[in-house]
């Protein structure tokens, strides 16, 4: 049962009017049905409606846009306790997500760097690192607890010096399934920085990894792109 507010009516009384009436839905429309006549223009929840059909006590109107009203979707709504979110009912798409982490390792370790890559007796750091950053992306679900397992087709990270002289890891993931994979691209980011700190900390301990996150997403409910 909901409470239907109304905001503008032709009768300047039944501005601000409340009405309780039961609420259906199919996904695209929802339905409204009350024992009282509605008034002709109604605020409903947290949509933006659109009447399509309607009659004295019974109303049809059709979603323009979700509402503003943000839940943690790795809770059960009934218990509270964590889950995984159900994505059968999702279309297949095909995602891409990129991700991004920035490590900052100090002048000291920066005078190794030469051609595209810092050589140290572990090995050329760069190359470990996106081999790592690859490896991680394929196991985020072994990592990350609520994560779906995916068959990832495609991971792509790479390594670059900005003007500032940091490190700029980027992590491109993509995949044609139900589900989105900016969780597979910030974990590869994430674990190439890491092992860019693993393999430089011989020269120092004031390597920072300066911040993770994510760049763009598409293929989804909703995509995303930071400004830069």
């Amino acid at each position: 049962m909901l409470t239907l507010v109304t905001t503008v009516d032709d009768n300047s009384i039944m501005k601000g009017r409340m009405i309780k009436a039961r609420a259906f839905s199919n996904g695209n429309h929802l339905y409204f049905q009350s024992h009282a006549p509605f008034p002709r223009v109604l605020l409903i929840s947290a949509f933006s409606i659109d009447p399509i059909f309607s009659k004295p006590n019974f109303i049809v109107i059709k979603k323009t846009m979700e509402p503003d009203i943000k839940t943690f979707t790795h809770l059960n709504p009934a218990s509270g306790n964590p889950a995984m979110v159900d994505v059968g009912d999702k279309q297949v798409t095909k995602r891409i997500a990129t991700a991004q982490s920035i490590v900052v390792l100090g002048e000291e370790i920066m005078q190794h760097f030469t051609g595209s890559d810092i050589q140290t007796k572990k090995g050329p750091v760069f190359q470990t690192a996106i081999i790592a950053g690859t490896m991680a992306a394929k196991k985020t679900a072994d990592l990350i607890p609520l994560c779906h397992p995916l068959p990832l087709e495609n991971c792509k990270v790479d390594i670059n010096i900005n003007e500032q002289d940091e490190v700029v890891v980027n992590c491109t993931v993509s995949i044609t399934s139900k589900t989105g994979v900016e969780m597979e691209a910030l974990t590869g980011a994430s674990v190439a920085a890491l092992t860019i700190y693993d393999m430089c900390k011989a020269f120092s301990h004031d390597i920072v990894i300066k911040e993770t996150r994510l760049i763009e997403k598409t293929g989804g409910k909703s995509d995303f792109r930071r400004n830069k």
